[in-house]
């Protein structure tokens, strides 16, 4: 993974959205590189103490990590308006809110320790001392995180917007 510049480069220069591949190391850590990071309108570029973003397990092959400050409240807010109703069906969406959201630390170096469940999401080993490749696509309000099958497989099926060119 190159930490100061990127592998090739852009076809458009500024573009909206960006995406490179990169690596998950054997301790199953991201290192989240400030020209990702500075894109995101909410995410602290220069953190002085670890802080958090939300983790979404949002379908097999990709995450996305969201704003904490907007984004995880409002899964917090569901989580307790739920929890006072117990039946079978809110015990399920109770376990489908453990499931797809999980607050994520990023330490004051811009690491993240995906941890277990988010490995096995991105279909990739929880073994420790296994590296893998990912794809990381930027948004101005998040970050997401893509399996090697996820990317290929849309980019097999393609977009109707691209058609007419090569």
């Amino acid at each position: 993974m190159a930490i100061t510049r990127p592998s090739g480069s852009s076809v458009v220069i500024d573009s909206i959205v960006a995406q490179e591949v990169t690596e998950i190391d054997g301790r199953g850590r991201l290192h989240l590189l400030p020209r990702w990071t500075k894109r995101i309108k909410w995410w602290a570029t220069s953190p002085k103490d670890d802080f958090s973003v939300l983790m979404v397990l949002v379908e097999p092959g990709l995450i996305s990590l969201r704003d904490w400050a907007s984004d995880g409240t409002r899964v917090i807010a569901r989580y307790e308006e739920l929890a006072g109703q117990p039946s079978a069906d809110v015990l399920e969406a109770l376990r489908l809110l453990q499931d797809r959201y999980i607050r994520l630390s990023i330490d004051k170096e811009q690491r993240a320790h995906l941890g277990d469940a988010a490995l096995a999401h991105l279909g990739l080993p929880i073994t420790r001392g296994a590296s893998s490749t990912v794809y990381v696509a930027v948004f101005s309000n998040r970050l997401d995180i893509l399996s090697a099958g996820y990317r290929n497989s849309k980019l097999i099926v393609g977009s109707s917007l691209l058609d007419d060119l090569p």
